[in-house]
């Protein structure tokens, strides 16, 4: 940063072909003292040995075809993974070479003719597109045998991997894990037996097993109805009871809350428990283990369920939201799908809506009636967290609290009337909890990151006791957050995307969601265990966007510009947490630890908090990868520097002087 050389941060997006980015390179020429017609003929040039260099692949891979033709002795591994270590000599280990040099054909998936394959649902990547589509080919190729080079905790492809294996069925397929502590030997050992297992594999003619006749079940929406249909192809209403909804659980109060909304509208539906250590060995064993942690605790959800609760002719629908972008979450439905064809659990279906068209799918009423569970869950976790710390009597304030909240859920799942009554009562007896000491004088943290790690207490909650110890109260960021976000990505970043009907629910669903929020904290607000902070989505992603551009959807912008916001102004300092091996937890920390450092940074000072963020020196800030282990001791001495950090900020914010708890 103290290099005075522009930085050029063009952004291209060819998900429409190669040859629609003329505007954006001709834009970037100009940027390097060009005209536009010598950058218009620099990319066409550039597109043009892109489509030759692709067509030369694809002789290369016609040319191996026709030798297997002719030798029907011969096999041929297709290598799969990332262009960036698969095919790099610098980053395969000389897999290819070892392949050769034992007589083996070996070219890059690449170069097959995978063009007219099927791809997989919800898929994000273009690579994984191209990966499916690839193993389908090879799958019916008799000469064709798959490898697939991957790396210790690459996200995409804990789920690629998988998906390769299973279109495989009991074809030999290999896979290498790389890290920088792979010995050359254990390679060579696995390829050598790879190739012996093909051998047997066709010396032995070895088929799949007879594919089982099972018919899944789905649901179908109708004129803002959804319809259960069965196994064997019956349509039910949702709102039949012998359908059940199952909310994974994402917090407590989240989920109990939504659960009990879906009941005022006349369907069925349970919140599952909140996971412990018996449920994440049960994702495991359903799972990979490379996954993100909130896959494998809401599959193993599922499953505990249908094994262990499941009534006799019940249908069990799965709630699952979709997300694109760059986070896995849009492959958790796909993941899940195949799970039950793969178990064959009848009259399982998912129940999914995506972010993409604003969750569009229920009827305004319905809305109304989710969105009011899910901003006052939002609220009352707050409000839970500050009775781990602030009440003289905490046990006496805790019963307080969760009998009110039981009469909030009550309230939901009879329809919803009179909710905020109820409400103003349990601000009005909380407000008599006597407290150690005010909220304002708290020293106070945000829990930031992923949605469903920062919300649901088995995978978060070790790091919310540990602070409360200290007298810290966490602060989880909401989820209204995310609903703001994805209405106004709808309305103004994907408008072109999305269509009109879309962007007309946006605009009603923000206005609702805006309405709900000021009427909820007003109430709340007056319990004295909660601060009112209205969300301004349209400044959050201003600032956001100081460090990464708008077009990239996900929670990044949103994380980072609510990371500038609440810092050293509602907080005292950001613990951000997400699963293990997550892309943009760790693309999140890895902008936010040098911007932290305020002194002579020049890129905060455009921020909405600026006047604020410049008072410090340094801003606590910590991240977290969380797998469902206990935190190892590492993480917890970094845990430990935070808080101290915390305490520091929080004296200097209070004018210098330690406000004694």
């Amino acid at each position: 940063r103290d290099i005075p050389v522009p930085v050029l941060t063009p952004v291209f997006e060819f998900h429409k072909g190669w040859d629609t980015m003329e505007a954006e390179f001709v834009e970037l020429g100009e940027e390097l003292g060009k005209d536009s017609g010598a950058s218009a003929a620099a990319y066409h040039k550039g597109v043009a040995a892109l489509r030759r260099f692709t067509q030369n692949k694809k002789a290369l891979g016609d040319e191996v075809l026709r030798k297997l033709e002719e030798d029907p002795d011969a096999i041929a591994i297709a290598l799969f993974g990332r262009a960036y270590n698969t095919f790099a000599d610098e980053a395969n280990f000389g897999i290819p070479r070892k392949f050769a040099s034992r007589g083996v054909y070996v070219l890059p998936y690449e170069c097959l003719p995978l063009e007219d394959e099927e791809s997989i649902e919800n898929m994000s990547w273009a690579q994984g597109h191209d990966i499916i589509r690839g193993a389908r080919y090879v799958k019916k190729h008799p000469q064709l045998f798959s490898a697939f080079v991957t790396n210790f905790s690459c996200g995409p492809d804990s789920f690629l991997v998988a998906y390769v294996r299973d279109i495989m069925e009991n074809k030999p397929s290999l896979t290498l894990e790389l890290d920088n502590h792979t010995a050359d030997a254990g390679v060579n050992t696995r390829i050598e037996a790879f190739l012996d297992i093909i051998q047997r594999y066709l010396a032995l003619g070895v088929e799949d097993a007879p594919v089982p006749d099972f018919t899944p079940s789905k649901l179908e929406g109708r004129d803002g109805e959804w319809l259960f249909v069965d196994s064997d192809g019956q349509p039910h209403n949702m709102r039949d009871r012998s359908v059940t909804m199952l909310v994974p659980s994402m917090g407590r109060i989240s989920a109990d809350m939504a659960a009990a909304s879906f009941r005022g509208m006349g369907i069925h539906a349970r919140a599952l428990k909140t996971p412990d250590f018996p449920t994440l060995m049960i994702g495991r064993a359903n799972s990979s283990c490379k996954e993100c942690i909130p896959l494998i605790l809401t599959t193993a959800g599922l499953l505990d369920y249908v094994d262990t609760d499941r009534k006799p002719d019940e249908k069990v629908a799965f709630f699952m939201p979709i997300a694109t972008g760059s986070c896995r979450l849009a492959q958790y439905v796909t993941f899940q799908e195949r799970l039950i064809r793969k178990k064959q659990l009848r009259d399982v279906a998912m129940f999914s809506l995506a972010t993409e068209d604003n969750y569009e799918g229920m009827k305004f009423k319905d809305y109304v009636a989710i969105f009011k569970a899910i901003v006052a869950a939002d609220v009352l976790d707050e409000v839970s967290n500050a009775l781990m710390v602030l009440p003289k009597d905490k046990k006496a304030a805790r019963e307080l609290f969760e009998s009110h909240l039981q009469l909030l859920v009550e309230n939901l799942e009879t329809g919803g009337k009179g909710f905020f009554r109820v409400m103003k009562r349990m601000a009005k007896e909380l407000a008599k909890v006597e407290l150690r000491f005010p909220l304002k004088d708290a020293k106070k943290v945000l829990l930031d990151g992923e949605i469903y790690v920062r919300k649901d207490e088995f995978t978060s909650h070790g790091v919310v006791e540990r602070l409360a110890k200290k007298d810290i109260v966490t602060k989880r960021a909401p989820f209204l957050e995310w609903l703001l976000f994805t209405g106004y990505n709808t309305r103004y970043l994907q408008k072109r995307k999305a269509g009109k009907g879309a962007r007309r629910a946006a605009i009603i669903q923000t206005q609702l969601l805006k309405y709900l929020e000021r009427r909820t904290k007003n109430i709340l607000g007056k319990s004295g265990l909660y601060e009112r902070h209205i969300i301004d989505i349209e400044s959050v992603l201003k600032d956001g966007n100081r460090f990464v551009d708008t077009t990239i959807i996900g929670e990044i912008i949103l994380i980072i510009g609510s990371f500038f916001q609440a810092v050293a102004h509602e907080v005292h300092g950001v613990i951000h947490v997400g699963p293990f091996a997550c892309l943009p937890t760790r693309i999140i920390e890895s902008i936010i630890t040098p911007e932290t450092t305020v002194e002579g940074n020049n890129r905060i000072q455009e921020l909405t908090n600026y006047h604020n963020l410049a008072k410090h020196h340094v801003l606590p800030h910590v991240s977290v990868e969380i797998d469902g282990n206990p935190l190892p001791q590492v993480v917890e001495a970094r845990i430990e520097a935070f808080a101290l950090q915390v305490e520091k900020m929080h004296e200097k914010m209070n004018g210098g002087a330690q406000v004694l708890h």
